[in-house]
């Protein structure tokens, strides 16, 4: 999974970065390659007109030419706005990973520095259920909001308060664990305390 590690996030990122740079150089080829193309369909189109202003090519002739030298055209024109567009939706693609690269980064670093109380928030907000199975595994369960909903409340008093788990619609997802409690919270964990 991506969110696992920097190194695969940035191992991710080279990777697509790649990609997305080897397309992008094909666009720019491919854009300049349609310029000459309708530079060169300009040209024969004004070629056309003298030939026919000479009297060197018939009405019927010069209007069928046209009509192709046109539809060439638009054909040119909206294959360059579709390469334009994709290659549009790469740079917003390639924007979007690296700034997922950067919220993973700023999440980890608050993730390290957080209290248990910080932990029992989050898995209280996620709707963690854990339960141990008589062979002394761990069953996982989180809810996923789908809405925001507030993370800290207040009390009429103003002391702060953990909400509860809302009926709001929510992503279940289950996990089982495949060995002994105590070597699921390593010893700096928020979580070795209660192993």
């Amino acid at each position: 999974m991506v969110l696992e590690s920097p190194e695969i996030i940035e191992r991710e990122i080279k990777s697509r970065t790649g990609v997305v740079q080897c397309t992008q150089d094909g666009i720019r080829k491919s854009l300049v390659s349609f310029a000459r193309k309708n530079a060169s369909n300009v040209d024969t189109e004004t070629n056309l007109a003298l030939e026919k202003a000479r009297g060197n090519v018939s009405q019927e002739a010069y209007e069928r030419a046209l009509a192709r030298v046109k539809a060439e055209r638009t054909w040119i024109t909206e294959e360059r706005q579709r390469l334009e567009t994709q290659n549009k939706t790469l740079e917003q693609g390639q924007a979007a990973l690296l700034g997922f690269a950067q919220v993973r980064e700023r999440l980890a670093q608050k993730l390290a520095t957080a209290t248990i109380d910080d932990w029992r928030m989050i898995l209280n907000a996620l709707g963690a259920e854990v339960h141990v199975t008589d062979e002394g595994t761990l069953d996982v369960g989180l809810a996923i909001p789908l809405e925001a909903t507030p993370i800290v409340s207040h009390t009429p008093g103003g002391h702060p308060q953990t909400p509860t788990p809302s009926a709001s619609p929510s992503l279940r997802s289950r996990a089982s664990a495949q060995g002994r409690l105590r070597g699921f919270a390593p010893l700096d964990s928020p979580f070795s305390a209660a192993c």
